[in-house]
C-alpha cells in the first residue's frame, strides 16, 4: 500500500511509501546543498515561469537512491484545482543537456553550482515552448498547457537498448513524475504527449513502446528507436510525427524511412517530415511548424484507431478497428452492449453502428473511448471482363511456348484471383501467369478475378476462364491447311479445310533462325470461330521464316494441322517523317530535342539527328539532348527515322534560338573544411552545373562545405572606370576578363570589398566570380558602380549574359582576336589575323597557365586541340587580350 500526504506547490513535499523506500517529490530542492530555489540558469532568455520540481527515493537509512529534476510550466489562468484538466507535453532532452555530466564533454563535480540542478535540460525547446504556452488560446500556435522537462544525469540517458521491452531506471523516475503530474496538478491522464531530441528522440521511442497507455502522440526529432519490428507492432495505433535531417548520419535518412515503412506496413498512418539540406538538429524547423502544438492538441488517447481511411467496411467485409496497446484489459461494444468475446485491443467490425472500447488501466481503474460511428458501402454491381492468353487445352503436343496469362482490366489498385471459387492470391498487377510450355495437369480448373474498385470495395466476379488438361488428344478431326499466300514483308495469307466437330480455331506461328533473325518457339497468334476457315496474320518481319500450324478445338480437347512455311518479302517503304519536333530544357550551351514516333510498316529502330545539316547523333528514343550549342545563337534540328531495313525517312525540322540571359553556375561539395579561394581545386569533379539568372548561392545542395564559381559576360554600355563590390561569408573572388578586381577570399563574416576595371571597349566582357563557404552564415552580393551617374547597384539580370553575343559560328573578342565555336568540344580555331602574338596561352578559372602553343606570326587562323581538357570555363590569352571560352563534350 502507498501513503500519499498532500502537499503544496512551492517549498514542499509530497510523500509516498514504496517498498522500504520514501518517494519525495519537492519544490526548489538539490542534492548539492539541500537549499531551495536556486537552480543555475543555463540559458539565455527569460526563463522565470518554469518552475523547478525533484523527485527523489530515500531509503531507510535516509540515502537518495534515485534522483530526478524537472521543470514545469503552466498556462496563465492555471487552476490546479479546478474543474479543468490540461494537456500536458513531455518534452525528453538529448545528451547534452544532462545534469551531472555528458560523457567526453562535461562533468560537474558537487561543489560546482551546475550539478544537478541546472536549466541546461531547458536549452533546446524551453523557449519555443514558453511561448505556445503563453499564447491565447485561438492561436494555432498555442499550447494551452503544462510543458515538463525531466532531466537525467549523465549523458542523455533515457533509453538503454530494448533491453527485453523493461524501462529503464530513468524511465521509471520520469513515470513516476507523470503520475505526480496527474493526480496533484491537474494534467489530463488522456492528453500527454511526449517528445524529445537526438538522445531524446530515441528515449520518445522506447519509452512510449515499453508504456504505450500513458501517451496520447510522440513526436520524436532525429532519432528512431532500437528495435523498430517490436516498435512499430505496439505503435501502429499511436500518432507519431517523426522529424529527420537529410543530412544527418545517426540516424541517417533510410533508418528513418525503413521504420516509418514499416509502421505503414502495419496498418500505420505515421506521419513522416524530411528537411533535405538538415543536419542532425531538426528540432529548431520542428518547432517552427506551423501545426506543431495544434497536431498534438488535437490528438486524445480516448480515440479509436481505424485502419484505412474510414470507418466504412464494404457489404460481405469487415473494418479494422483499433486502441492503444498497454493496458491491462480491453472490452468492446456495439450501441452501448458488450460485444462477447471481444476483449483485445483489435476488433473487426462487420455490422452498422456505434463501436467503443471500455479499457482498465494500471491503476485499475475502467474508462471508455469516444464512440465511432461504422457504416456499410453499398453492394458492388461490377464485374471485371477476364480475357487469357495462349491456349486453354492441354498439353500442348508440339514444340511450344504457350504462356497462358489472365488479364483483367487495368486502371485498379488490387486484384483478387480465384481458382475454382477460392482466392489464391492478391496482386497490384492485372496479370497473373498461370502456364507455360506444354502445360501439366495442375493448371486445369475455373479461374476468376475481383478487383478493387475505387470505393474500396471488391467487385462481383469476372467471367470464368475455364482451362482442361486431355491426354491423350483423340478429337476433332486435324484441319488440313493449304500453301499461304505471301501478302507483304510482314503479312500472309492462311487457309485450311474444315473440322466438322470443332468449336473454334487456334492459329500457331513459329519463326525459323534463317535470315539473320533468332527463332521463336510456336504460340498462339490468333484465334477465329468457328467455321471459319482463312486467317491473316500480320506484324510479321521483312524477309524472315515462318512455319504455321492451325489447331482446331472442340469438346475440351484439341488437334493440330499439318505444318507450312512462308518466307515474306523485303522491305523497301520508308518510315514515315518524325512530327511535332520541340524544344525543351534550353539552357543556352544545350537544349533537349523531341518528337513524335515515326510510323513503319516494320518497326523503326533509330532516329538521325541534325543540327544545321551536320549529323550530331543517333537516338533509339524520341529525344535528343543537343550539346556544345552558342548562347544567342539560331539552329535549324532535323531528325529522320531509320527501319530495320535502313530505310530512312524524310526530315522532320524545327528552328530555334538558345537563351541568352543569365550566369553558368559551378558547384562543389567538400567533406573536408576550406579555407580559401586560392587553396581549392577548381579542376575537382562538380556536384553540379546549371543557370542562373544573377549570382545567386541558393541553389546549394547544402549550407557548409561548398564552393561556386559564377562564369558569363556583363554589358558594358559605356567605357571608363567601373568599381566592383562582393559582400560575403566566407570568401569570394570577382574577375573581368581574366583580370582578378576583387579579392574577398579567406575565412571571415559578411566583408565587403571592391576594386576598379577599367573598360576600353563597350560590349560584354567576360565576368567571373568564385565563392567559398565553409560555416557559419552563407552570404554573397554582387555590385557596381557604373561609371557616370549611376549609383552602386546590383548588377541587372539583363545586363549578364551566358554567352558574349556570337552568331554560333564565330565569337569576336575584344580587339583583333576571335575563336570559335564557343562552347568546344575538341577543337578550337583561333582568329589571329593582323595580330603579331608567338604565343596562345590558356588559362584555368583563376588565371593559372595550363597549356601553350606557340604559333606563327603570319597564321590567320590557328586550330588547338582542346580534346584533353576537362569540361568547364578557360581562358585563352594572346599578350594582354583575354577571351573566355566554355570547353564541353
Amino acid at each position: 500500500m502507498s501513503k500519499w500526504l498532500l502537499c503544496g506547490v512551492l517549498s514542499m513535499c509530497c510523500v509516498t511509501t514504496l517498498l522500504a523506500q520514501t518517494l519525495l517529490y519537492d519544490s526548489g530542492y538539490s542534492l548539492r546543498n539541500n537549499q531551495l530555489s536556486h537552480y543555475y540558469k543555463m540559458v539565455s532568455w527569460d526563463d522565470s515561469q518554469f518552475k523547478e520540481f525533484n523527485y527523489r527515493a530515500v531509503n531507510s537509512s535516509n540515502a537518495v537512491t534515485e534522483f530526478m529534476n524537472w521543470r514545469a510550466i503552466f498556462p496563465p489562468g492555471y487552476q490546479k484545482n479546478g474543474p479543468t484538466k490540461y494537456p500536458m507535453i513531455v518534452m525528453l532532452h538529448g545528451a547534452g543537456e544532462s545534469g551531472r555530466s555528458w560523457q567526453g564533454h562535461y562533468t560537474y563535480a558537487v561543489s560546482d553550482v551546475r550539478f544537478d540542478n541546472n536549466g541546461h535540460n531547458l536549452l533546446h525547446g524551453g523557449q519555443e515552448h514558453r511561448d505556445a504556452v503563453n499564447r491565447t488560446a485561438s492561436n494555432p500556435r498555442a499550447f494551452p498547457g503544462i510543458v515538463i522537462f525531466p532531466q537525467v544525469h549523465h549523458s542523455g540517458a533515457w533509453e538503454n537498448g530494448w533491453n527485453s521491452g523493461a524501462l529503464t531506471q530513468n524511465e521509471n523516475m520520469a513515470i513516476r513524475v507523470i503520475e505526480y503530474m496527474v493526480s496533484q496538478y491537474n494534467a489530463d491522464i488522456n492528453r500527454i504527449y511526449v517528445h524529445g531530441l537526438s538522445n531524446g528522440a530515441k528515449g520518445t521511442w522506447d519509452f512510449v513502446s515499453k508504456r504505450p497507455d500513458l501517451f496520447a502522440a510522440m513526436a520524436p526529432m532525429s532519432g528512431v528507436g532500437s528495435n523498430p519490428d517490436a516498435m512499430t507492432t505496439t505503435l501502429v495505433t499511436t500518432p507519431l510525427w517523426l522529424f529527420q535531417g537529410g543530412n544527418d548520419t545517426n540516424p541517417n535518412p533510410t533508418s528513418a524511412q525503413s521504420i516509418i515503412n514499416l509502421l505503414i506496413s502495419k496498418g500505420g498512418k505515421p506521419r513522416y517530415t524530411l528537411y533535405p539540406n538538415t543536419g542532425h538538429g531538426t528540432w529548431y524547423a520542428a518547432y517552427a511548424e506551423p501545426d506543431f502544438f495544434s497536431w498534438l492538441l488535437a490528438q486524445d488517447k480516448r480515440k479509436i484507431y481505424v485502419f484505412g481511411d474510414e470507418p466504412v467496411f464494404c457489404l460481405g467485409e469487415t473494418v479494422r478497428l483499433g486502441f492503444s496497446a498497454g493496458f491491462l484489459q480491453y472490452q468492446w461494444t456495439l450501441n452501448g452492449a458488450d460485444i462477447p468475446g471481444a476483449t483485445t485491443r483489435y476488433f473487426d467490425a462487420g455490422q452498422v453502428g456505434t463501436y467503443t472500447v471500455k479499457f482498465r488501466r494500471s491503476n485499475n481503474q475502467w474508462y471508455e473511448s469516444f464512440a465511432i460511428n461504422v457504416t456499410s458501402k453499398p453492394a458492388s454491381t461490377f464485374s471485371p471482363a477476364l480475357t487469357n492468353t495462349g491456349s486453354k487445352v492441354l498439353p500442348i503436343d508440339i514444340s511450344s511456348n504457350n504462356v497462358v496469362d489472365l488479364v483483367a482490366p487495368t486502371g485498379y489498385s488490387e486484384y483478387y484471383w480465384f481458382k475454382n471459387g477460392s482466392q489464391v492470391a492478391t496482386s497490384t498487377s492485372n496479370v497473373r501467369n498461370i502456364s507455360t510450355g506444354a502445360g501439366v495437369s495442375g493448371t486445369a480448373g475455373s479461374y476468376t478475378v475481383r478487383v478493387k474498385e475505387p470505393s474500396g470495395c471488391a467487385s462481383l466476379q469476372s467471367n470464368a476462364i475455364a482451362m482442361v488438361y486431355t491426354s491423350p488428344h483423340v478429337g476433332p478431326t486435324p484441319p488440313t491447311q493449304a500453301v499461304p499466300t505471301v501478302l507483304s514483308s510482314t503479312q500472309t495469307s492462311l487457309s485450311w479445310t474444315d473440322s466438322p466437330t470443332e468449336e473454334y480455331y487456334e492459329i500457331w506461328r513459329n519463326r525459323r533462325a534463317a535470315n539473320g533473325y533468332s527463332s521463336e518457339p510456336y504460340k498462339v497468334v490468333g484465334i477465329v470461330g468457328q467455321n471459319t476457315l482463312a486467317y491473316v496474320d500480320a506484324g510479321l518481319r521483312p524477309n524472315a521464316q515462318y512455319f504455321y500450324r492451325v489447331r482446331a478445338i472442340g469438346n475440351n480437347d484439341g488437334r493440330f494441322s499439318n505444318e507450312r512455311l512462308i518466307t515474306t518479302q523485303a522491305d523497301n517503304i520508308a518510315p514515315s517523317a518524325p512530327t511535332d519536333l520541340a524544344i525543351s530544357n534550353s539552357v543556352g550551351t544545350q537544349a533537349t530535342l523531341s518528337w513524335t514516333a515515326s510510323t513503319d510498316n516494320d518497326q523503326v529502330v533509330s532516329y538521325q539527328v541534325f543540327l544545321n545539316s551536320a549529323q550530331v547523333g543517333t537516338s533509339a528514343s524520341t529525344s535528343f539532348v543537343l550539346t556544345s550549342l552558342t548562347p544567342g545563337a539560331t539552329y535549324t534540328a532535323e531528325v529522320k527515322a531509320v527501319d530495320a531495313g535502313n530505310n530512312v525517312s524524310a526530315a522532320g525540322s524545327v528552328e530555334f534560338t538558345t537563351p541568352e540571359a543569365g550566369l553558368a553556375y559551378t558547384y562543389w561539395e567538400s567533406e573536408s573544411s576550406l579555407s580559401s579561394l586560392a587553396a581549392f581545386n577548381f579542376g575537382e569533379t562538380p556536384a553540379k552545373t546549371g543557370i542562373v539568372s544573377n549570382f545567386d548561392i541558393s541553389v546549394r545542395n547544402q549550407n557548409d562545405l561548398f564552393v561556386f564559381s559564377f562564369d558569363g559576360y556583363i554589358q558594358i554600355d559605356q567605357v571608363g572606370s567601373y568599381t566592383f563590390y562582393t559582400s560575403s561569408d566566407d570568401g569570394s573572388r570577382l574577375y573581368i576578363n581574366g583580370t582578378m578586381v576583387v579579392d574577398n577570399d579567406g575565412l571571415h563574416g559578411t566583408v565587403e570589398r571592391s576594386g576598379n576595371y577599367n573598360f576600353a571597349t563597350t560590349g560584354r566582357h567576360a565576368i567571373k566570380v568564385t565563392f567559398f563557404e565553409n560555416g557559419g552564415g552563407e552570404v554573397l552580393t554582387v555590385q557596381y558602380d557604373p561609371v557616370g551617374s549611376a549609383p552602386k547597384q546590383t548588377i541587372p539580370n539583363n545586363k549578364l549574359f551566358l554567352g558574349n553575343g556570337g552568331s554560333g559560328a564565330r565569337v569576336a573578342s575584344e580587339g583583333s582576336i576571335s575563336l570559335y565555336p564557343n562552347p568546344v568540344s575538341s577543337t578550337l580555331s583561333v582568329d589571329l589575323t593582323n595580330f603579331s602574338a608567338q604565343t596562345i596561352t590558356i588559362y584555368d578559372q583563376i588565371g593559372n597557365p595550363i597549356k601553350k602553343v606557340h604559333v606563327n606570326g603570319s597564321q590567320d587562323i590557328r586550330n588547338i586541340e582542346v580534346s584533353d581538357l576537362k569540361d568547364g570555363a578557360y581562358i585563352l590569352g594572346v599578350d594582354s587580350k583575354r577571351i573566355r571560352f566554355i570547353k564541353k563534350n
